[in-house]
């Protein structure tokens, strides 16, 4: 029973032991399969956390207890240009830091380090290849389970485009302080957000007067304003309030503390953000109280200089006046005496007055007209003008004078050069005469052309080239430029030989400045001078050209012309009208082209040869044909007379200079005329128009009532002499309040109307004749003016006047007025 109890007993400790050791098996396999899973899970979160080191951007590196390198990832080397295997075992600061790298951050990081602290710092450390640049380094002390201190891990990110970028913006925000701080211009800033905090530059203080404390307060600038100044500027910022504008600019002025005014410009600009409305708002003050005082005095200035001006203007206006009223009593009665009979003697002194009259009235002119540029007064006309009319009439003015001294004077016109342009005819003829005398009075001997061409340009309008050629003495190149100077001429012997004022050259340069060209040259001593200047002008409306005439056709010409330039343009002129034409240089050349038994229509023959040359000439050619002698024509200058053994071989004079127009019409009207009669040989001036018919209403001279409005006792004789020579009667007055009188008494057709009279004058005049008297009294009133002024021709024409005539007053531009009087017919405007 003991055993058995016993036994029992072992055998329940026997079961128990086993149960415990089976239980304690179990946990310890349950604890083993944890620690293996949790083995596991470390494993693969360090996997983890390494291939995320590896690849990471920033570098990261792990040291032991004495700082030196324990791991880093392939950041640290693409950061650091150092390969793993080179800083294993060595301190970073060994390598990574160099002169740049701040003492002070290395101490930090020092002293964190001894301190076991986490850190981070910024600091200069330097690459492999010895480029420095900025890191921001993350440390974190790193502990062992039993807490004992086992190294530093650390993250280093490369900072250095961000330190750039941020000395940029402290370099610019420097230099916009530098300029706020130091700008003449006084400048506010101000946010929506915070008011009162508005910044002001020391120049905003000093243009308002106020301290920066009360500058700063909204408001301020409207409380120094002067008050009757505000109310604009009120009502502008309530429009900059509501968004109607985003800004304004003012002249205002600011009265300081101390009683100072201020001039400004006031600037208000307001600048709101799309998305938040927040907005922000600058003002400017720009101090413009010396401009002002300035100002004020260039107004001062200004007005004097006009003033100054205007009394110039009607200095010259007067000087031109006095000077040229005696002259036109000089001119005038030589132009009268020449229509007298008188005997050679006596008709070549009158030619000298005349002469000398007319270069005097020209020096008068040049200086009037220098003085105008050089003033300013002188102006420039766009109107549409004929220029052939205005080349023609250019060279015609200098026809006399050329044949005086024998020379040819030719004009070149090429055919494709508009017959009208727009521009200034007045001021081109001024040009083309001044150059053409110059180059007649410089030459001697042979010829002076004028040549004109034409350039088309892609806007439709044209370059038209001048050019005036001689054979004169010629200039030195070098010397040229000089001629364009005020009163110089190439030497003191050419001005005692030549005379002149030497105005000339810069007058004509300055005109073809205004009117937009430009002027050249070509000169060689003994080989003549070449002066041309080009305009661009628009084709002018007007009548189209005059049909080249058709009778000319097929017809057969002979040239004999003995100067070579002649003889081309001649020759270039038939062939244009479709001529056959046959050119001869002397009298043996064309006797033998007669000889071969060619027949012509027309022969045209110099005059140079129709002395014993010429008449052979003349003589053969009738000889030759009898009655079928061509018809004949003799060209010749101004000053030739046929002589009476010529006139039965020659039915036509032709005056030099040719123009293109009139010596095509004169050939039609020859070959016009019977071939079997020879009538006595007629001239015809080469720049004559195609006849116009009188007015059917037109009166005869003697039926025309004159009154003459001149305050100059020797000018009324003139001009009663002129008139009277011409067929008109007339009475005289003084002024203009007779005129006005005499008008209201007695009804007068027409009435010359000196410009510049004592009390009333032509212009008040001619106002209250026309206000004053009936449509059915009107008369037609002719200016007489001296034309001195820019603007007097419209002026005329402005204050009702029909027409004008210009001083020294001669007798054919009186005719010519007249006439147009007479058939009431004002004067084109070209």
């Amino acid at each position: 029973m003991g055993f058995t109890r016993g036994g029992l007993v072992l055998g329940v400790l026997a079961v128990w032991l086993s149960a415990q050791l089976s239980g304690r098996q179990r946990r310890a396999e349950d604890e083993a399969q944890r620690a293996q899973a949790d083995l596991a899970l470390a494993t693969e979160q360090t996997r983890r956390l390494t291939i995320v080191a590896k690849n990471i951007h920033n570098a990261v590196v792990i040291t032991n207890s004495q700082g030196e390198l324990e791991w880093c990832n392939e950041g640290f080397t693409r950061l650091t240009g150092w390969r793993i295997e080179e800083v294993m075992g060595r301190r970073p600061g060994t390598f990574l830091q160099g002169p740049e790298s701040e003492a002070r951050a290395i101490q930090i990081m020092h002293e964190a380090q001894r301190q076991r602290q986490p850190f981070t710092i910024e600091m200069i450390n330097y690459h492999r290849d010895g480029h420095a640049y900025w890191v921001f380094i993350e440390a974190q002390p790193l502990f062992d389970r039993e807490d004992q201190f086992t190294g530093y891990m650390a993250i280093e990110s490369d900072i250095t485009e961000r330190k750039r970028t941020a000395l940029q913006l402290a370099q610019q925000e420097a230099q916009l302080r530098f300029v706020f701080e130091s700008s003449p211009v006084g400048m506010s800033w101000v946010r929506h957000d915070n008011l009162n905090a508005q910044i002001v530059n020391p120049a905003y203080q000093r243009i308002t007067g106020l301290r920066a404390e009360r500058a700063r307060r909204p408001g301020a600038l409207l409380e120094v304003m002067l008050p009757e100044e505000r109310a604009e500027v009120e009502v502008l910022d309530e429009r900059l309030t509501a968004g109607e504008i985003n800004h304004y600019e003012l002249e205002r002025r600011l009265l300081q503390p101390d009683g100072k005014v201020v001039w400004v410009e006031y600037s208000r600009r307001r600048y709101v953000e799309a998305q938040s409305a927040a907005w922000q708002e600058v003002v400017t003050l720009v101090d413009i109280t010396a401009l002002k005082s300035r100002t004020a005095d260039l107004e001062a200035a200004k007005e004097l200089a006009e003033e100054a001006n205007r009394a110039k203007s009607q200095f010259l206006a007067m000087m031109s006046h006095e000077i040229r009223t005696p002259m036109n009593g000089v001119i005038g009665m030589a132009s009268v005496l020449m229509e007298s009979d008188l005997t050679p003697r006596q008709e070549e002194f009158v030619r000298t007055i005349a002469n000398s009259g007319s270069d005097l009235v020209s020096i008068i002119n040049d200086i009037l007209d220098f003085s105008k540029i050089e003033s300013g007064h002188l102006e420039v006309e766009r109107t549409a003008f004929d220029l052939v009319t205005c080349v023609e009439e250019s060279i015609e003015l200098l026809a006399l004078r050329a044949a005086e001294k024998k020379l040819e004077l030719l004009l070149d016109l090429a055919p494709d050069v508009p017959k009208r342009l727009v521009g200034d005819a007045l001021r081109l003829r001024q040009v083309l005469v001044n150059l053409l005398g110059n180059a007649v009075k410089f030459t001697e001997r042979g010829e002076v052309m004028l040549k004109v061409t034409r350039r088309a340009l892609p806007s439709g309008r044209n370059e038209v080239r001048f050019e005036v050629s001689d054979t004169g003495i010629g200039i030195e190149p070098r010397k040229i430029p000089r001629l364009f100077d005020a009163f110089t001429q190439d030497d003191a012997s050419t001005t005692r030989r030549y005379g002149g004022t030497g105005l000339g050259l810069p007058i004509c340069k300055r005109l073809v400045e205004l009117m937009g060209g430009s002027m050249w040259w070509e000169s060689a001593p003994g080989e003549g001078t070449l002066f041309g200047f080009s305009l661009r002008m628009q084709a002018g409306a007007g009548r189209a050209p005059e049909p080249l005439p058709s009778s000319l056709r097929g017809r057969s010409l002979l040239v004999v012309d003995d100067n070579a330039s002649s003889r081309r343009l001649l020759g270039e002129l038939a062939e244009r009208a479709g001529m056959r034409v046959t050119l001869c240089a002397e009298r043996d050349d064309a006797l033998e082209a007669m000889s071969t038994g060619q027949r012509f229509d027309l022969a045209m023959v110099d005059h140079d040869l129709a002395g014993s040359e010429g008449t052979k000439v003349l003589e053969q050619l009738h000889r030759i044909w009898r009655d079928q002698a061509p018809a004949v024509a003799v060209l010749a200058p101004k000053t030739f007379r046929l002589q009476p053994a010529h006139r039965r071989l020659a039915q036509l004079v032709i005056k030099k200079p040719l123009c293109q127009g009139a010596t095509l019409r004169a050939w039609a009207e020859l070959l016009a005329r019977p071939t079997t009669k020879v009538e006595p040989a007629k001239p015809v001036s080469s720049a004559v128009k195609a006849p116009a018919s009188d007015s059917a209403a037109a009166k005869a001279p003697g039926q025309i009532h004159v009154l003459v409005a001149e305050d100059n006792l020797v000018n009324q004789e003139l001009v009663s002499l002129m008139l009277s020579s011409l067929g008109y009667a007339c009475s005289c007055v003084n002024d203009g309040a007779e005129v006005v009188s005499r008008l209201q008494a007695k009804h007068h057709d027409v009435v010359l109307m000196d410009v510049q009279m004592p009390g009333l004058d032509g212009f008040e005049a001619t106002q209250r004749v026309r206000e004053e008297l009936p449509a059915e009294r009107q008369p037609w009133v002719i200016a007489v003016t001296a034309n001195a002024m820019a603007g007097d021709r419209e002026r005329c024409l402005s204050a009702g006047m029909n027409d004008y005539v210009s001083k020294p007053l001669k007798l054919g531009d009186l005719a010519a007025v007249m006439e147009r009087a007479r058939t009431g017919t004002a004067r084109e405007r070209v």
